[in-house]
């Protein structure tokens, strides 16, 4: 027996009228989720300039796949994050049609940033993690903020596992050493 996933009225209400065509409920899931998508967006460092139009494809992918969602496989939040993941991982390969570094040589360090994270704004945070360069930064999204394994991110961008975490070391040392800098700055300004 699978598990019930429970849904509120409201997505419910959306994904019915989806599937209806209804203009008024893609509208209000439209306005729902582009914060949400927005965010998840932003992370991978799309110039400001392309995200309307990549934001317009994630819609459209959602309107016209609305009908394969399926309540028992998952919420329809993660559904609409996958989708938008694909999509911009997609995108980024077609503006950058060359193949990632393999970074495997990198030492791998084990760095804690997580306790870090939570006294930051969250505004300062996609910034910092958006200024990563794009094959740290997409690995880091991938892993660290949306659960992918190192063995999905490597079939998912064509790299080998020990590239994944070698990119995830990285990515981990370089915001370590952005919030050090930050923190000495807003330190010597009174700001903590």
């Amino acid at each position: 027996m699978s598990p019930v996933i429970l849904m509120t009225l409201i997505e419910y209400h959306f994904i019915e009228g989806c599937k209806q065509g209804d203009a008024s409920a893609q509208q209000q899931l439209y306005e729902t989720y582009l914060p949400y998508l927005l965010t998840i967006v932003r992370r991978f460092g799309i110039q400001e300039q392309n995200i309307a139009d990549l934001m317009q494809e994630i819609f459209v992918e959602i309107f016209l796949n609305i009908e394969k969602y399926d309540p028992s496989k998952g919420e329809f939040k993660y559904w609409v994050k996958v989708i938008a993941i694909r999509k911009t991982l997609k995108y980024l390969h077609k503006i950058r049609p060359t193949p990632l570094l393999n970074l495997s040589q990198i030492k791998q360090e084990e760095i804690s940033i997580d306790q870090d994270f939570e006294e930051l704004e969250t505004a300062y945070i996609i910034k910092m993690i958006s200024e990563l360069p794009e094959q740290y930064r997409t690995v880091f999204n991938l892993h660290t903020i949306d659960g992918y394994s190192h063995k999905e991110i490597s079939q998912q961008l064509g790299i080998q596992v020990v590239s994944s975490r070698s990119r995830l070391s990285r990515a981990k040392k370089m915001l370590r050493q952005k919030l050090l800098q930050y923190w000495k700055n807003n330190k010597l300004h009174g700001v903590f």
